[in-house]
C-alpha cells in the first residue's frame, strides 16, 4: 500500500518530503534501544511520538490507495 501510495503521488506529480539522514537515524537507534515502546521523531512536526501513532499516521496516508 505504502509503494502504491509513493506512485500516486508521483503520477500526481507530488513530492515526497525528504529527511536529513541524522533524524533517521536517531529514529533507528530508538527502535533499536526502545523497541516498540518507546518514542520516535515525528520527522514532519519535529516532535516525540508514539510508535502507534506513527503507524496510524501512515495508515491514513495509505487509506485511499487500500481496496
Amino acid at each position: 500500500a505504502l509503494v502504491a501510495k509513493l506512485i500516486k503521488l508521483r503520477r500526481s506529480n507530488i513530492a515526497w518530503r525528504q529527511y536529513r539522514r541524522n533524524l533517521i537515524t536517531e529514529n533507528k537507534w530508538r527502535a533499536v534501544r526502545h523497541g516498540k515502546d518507546g518514542v520516535l521523531i515525528d520527522l514532519g512536526k519535529r516532535t516525540e511520538v508514539t510508535l502507534e501513532s506513527l503507524v496510524l499516521e501512515i495508515l491514513e496516508l495509505v487509506d485511499d490507495v487500500v481496496d
